[in-house]
């Protein structure tokens, strides 16, 4: 009896970090084909309203919310700590 208890955590074990391993691996188009190093940053901040803008001197970067006025924007930085960015 205890071994079939033992396997099946083991398989419970298994089966969390394939599905922690899926989410993660959830990048979003945009960020994927403008090659940005933070794929995970970029994919939270066009989730949760953030978008890509082109840089002055040629290039693209991303921002996690579109208005300087705007309070921080806290869905952005859940987002983040899900994926464990502090």
């Amino acid at each position: 009896m205890l071994s079939n208890v033992t396997k099946l955590f083991a398989l419970f074990g298994v089966l969390a970090l394939v599905i922690t391993s899926a989410e993660a691996q959830k990048i979003h188009p945009d960020c994927a084909k403008r090659n940005f190093s933070d794929k995970v940053g970029c994919t939270c901040a066009l989730e949760n309203g953030g978008a890509i803008v082109p840089r002055k001197g040629g290039g693209w970067r991303w921002v996690s919310k579109t208005s300087g006025r705007q309070a921080v924007n806290d869905a952005f930085v859940q987002c983040m700590k899900r994926h464990g960015r502090s």
